[in-house]
């Protein structure tokens, strides 16, 4: 999935036509449904991260309160900007 939005977004992003009716006034595409399909699939995956257990000298870290901290001193930084729709 990441390696398509790689390459899918700067392609649309440069070769798509803009067209400034509303989505239901055109019909919704089949790029559109996979593209909100992609969306939700980014920012499920923030939501599991915010669960999901680390090792911390090679033990098991499941508290969710250490998890978010971790994860807000990580990695969260990196995958919200690329979760968040931006058009």
């Amino acid at each position: 999935m990441l390696l398509y939005v790689t390459f899918a977004v700067p392609f649309f992003l440069a070769f798509e036509e803009d067209d400034e009716s509303d989505p239901p006034a055109r019909g919704i595409t089949g790029y559109d449904a996979w593209d909100l399909f992609l969306d939700c699939v980014f920012c499920f995956d923030i939501v599991l991260s915010f669960m999901t257990a680390y090792v911390h000298n090679g033990v098991y870290v499941s508290s969710l309160n250490h998890i978010a901290k971790n994860y807000f001193r990580g990695w969260f930084w990196v995958d919200a900007p690329g979760s968040i729709p931006f058009d």
